[in-house]
C-alpha cells in the first residue's frame, strides 16, 4: 500500500495543482461576468445608470429609448418634457404601432391630413419621426395660441393641447375660451373628449419630470452663475413683499458690456421679443427637466439661435434694458418642469443648491 501511494503521490500532486488552476480560472470567469464594463469594453468603473423619467405615481413615465426624442421635441416647441411625455403616454400608450378607430398612427396619433403637413416625409409608426412631427405640430400650435393666452403659461398650454385633440379652429371659433368650448351644449365631445384630455395630460405633467438618479455631487453638474464675478447687484428678489408677483429675480449690471452666461449645458429654447421683457433667452437644462429664463438683453438673436446647444459658461447675450425696464439689469427665472407649463422657483435658491461658480468677464 505505501509503494501503491509513493507510486501514485506525483500524478496526485499534479491532479491537485490542474485543480486549483481550473478552480482560480473559474473564480477570474465569474469576477468578468459580474465586473462592471466600461465603455471602452474592458472591466472598470460601474456605468452610469440608465436614468428613467417619472419614478413616483402620477408623474410622467418616458421610456428610456424615447427621452432623446422628446426633448429635442421640446426644444423645437417650447413646450416641456413633461407636458410632450404625457401627451404621448394618452394618445397611444407609448405603443408606436397603435391605430385609431378613425385612422390615427403611431405613438403621436396624427391623422393622414395633419402628417402630411408635419410629418416632412417620415413615418408616423417610426417614434423617431413620430416625435420630431409631434415637436413641429406643437410649436405650430404654440406659435397660434400665443397671442391668446391671456399672459398665462399654463393656459396657452391648455390651449395648444385643445387645439392639438380638436383642431385650432375650433378652439379659434370659441374666441380661445376653453370654458366656452368645454360647456356648449351642442357640442358634448369637446367636454367629455377635449377637456378630460387637457386635464389628464397637464394633470399628470405638474409631476416633475425626474430622473432618479444624480451625478456624483448631487447636483446639476457644472453651474455657472449668469453674470460675472463682481459685476452685478441684486435689485430685486424673487416675490418680495413690495413685488410679490415677480417671478424671479433682478441682477443690476452695466449695459452692453457686462456678459450673460449658459448656466448649464442645454440647448437654446427661444430667443427674440417677448412681452413685458422687450427680448428674452429661454433655455433648457440638458441636467435636469429645468428651464432658464434671461430678459431685457438687447442682443437676444446675436450669440445663439433657437435649437443650438451650448455648455456651461458660454456667453450667450449681455446685461440690457429692453421692454419694461427702469435700469440695466438681467431678469433671471428657473422653471421646474420647463418654462411652458412647469413651475417657476427661485432663482437664488437654485443657484445656490447647485454650488455655482461665478466666473470672470470673458472667461
Amino acid at each position: 500500500m505505501l509503494i501503491l501511494v509513493r507510486k501514485l503521490g506525483p500524478v496526485l500532486g499534479a491532479l491537485a495543482f490542474v485543480t486549483a488552476i481550473i478552480t482560480i480560472a473559474l473564480f477570474v470567469a465569474i469576477l468578468a461576468v459580474f465586473a462592471p464594463v466600461n465603455d471602452s469594453g474592458g472591466s472598470g468603473a460601474a456605468a452610469a445608470p440608465v436614468c428613467t423619467p417619472g419614478e413616483g405615481p402620477g408623474e410622467v413615465q418616458i421610456p428610456d429609448e424615447y427621452i432623446d426624442f422628446v426633448e429635442d421635441a421640446s426644444s423645437v416647441s417650447g413646450v416641456a418634457v413633461a407636458i410632450l411625455g404625457a401627451q404621448l403616454q394618452q394618445e397611444s400608450g407609448w405603443n408606436p404601432k397603435a391605430v385609431s378607430p378613425v385612422g390615427a398612427k403611431g405613438l403621436a396619433q396624427f391623422m393622414p391630413g395633419t402628417w402630411a403637413t408635419f410629418g416632412e416625409g417620415g413615418d408616423p409608426f417610426d417614434p423617431e419621426d413620430a416625435i420630431a412631427a409631434q415637436g413641429r405640430y406643437m410649436k405650430y400650435l404654440f406659435d397660434f395660441m400665443e397671442p391668446h393666452n391671456r399672459g398665462d403659461d399654463e393656459y396657452h398650454v391648455k390651449l395648444i393641447l385643445a387645439g392639438y385633440n380638436a383642431g385650432q379652429g375650433a378652439v379659434a371659433s370659441y374666441d380661445y375660451d376653453l370654458d366656452k368650448m368645454f360647456n356648449d351644449p351642442a357640442k358634448p365631445d369637446y367636454k367629455n373628449q377635449t377637456q378630460h384630455y387637457v386635464e389628464v395630460i397637464t394633470d399628470a405633467a405638474a409631476g416633475n419630470y425626474t430622473t432618479g438618479c444624480t451625478d456624483g455631487g448631487g447636483g446639476a453638474g457644472d453651474v455657472v452663475f449668469p453674470l460675472p464675478k463682481g459685476s452685478w447687484t441684486k435689485t430685486s428678489d424673487y416675490k418680495s413683499p413690495h413685488r410679490p408677483g415677480h417671478r424671479g429675480i433682478d441682477y443690476g449690471a452695466q449695459c452692453y458690456v457686462t456678459d450673460l452666461y449658459a448656466v448649464t449645458d442645454g440647448t437654446i429654447v427661444r430667443t427674440g421679443s417677448a412681452s413685458g421683457f422687450g427680448q428674452w433667452i429661454v433655455m433648457k437644462s440638458s441636467y435636469d427637466d429645468v428651464d432658464f429664463v434671461y430678459g431685457h438683453m438687447s442682443d437676444s438673436t446675436d450669440f445663439v439661435a433657437p435649437g443650438e446647444k451650448v455648455t456651461a459658461g458660454t456667453k450667450i447675450a449681455t446685461v440690457g434694458t429692453e421692454g419694461r425696464s427702469t435700469g440695466c439689469h438681467l431678469h433671471f427665472e428657473t422653471w421646474n418642469g420647463g418654462r411652458f407649463g412647469g413651475t417657476e422657483t427661485n432663482p437664488g435658491t437654485w443657484l445656490k443648491d447647485n454650488n455655482a461658480e461665478e466666473l470672470e468677464q470673458g472667461k
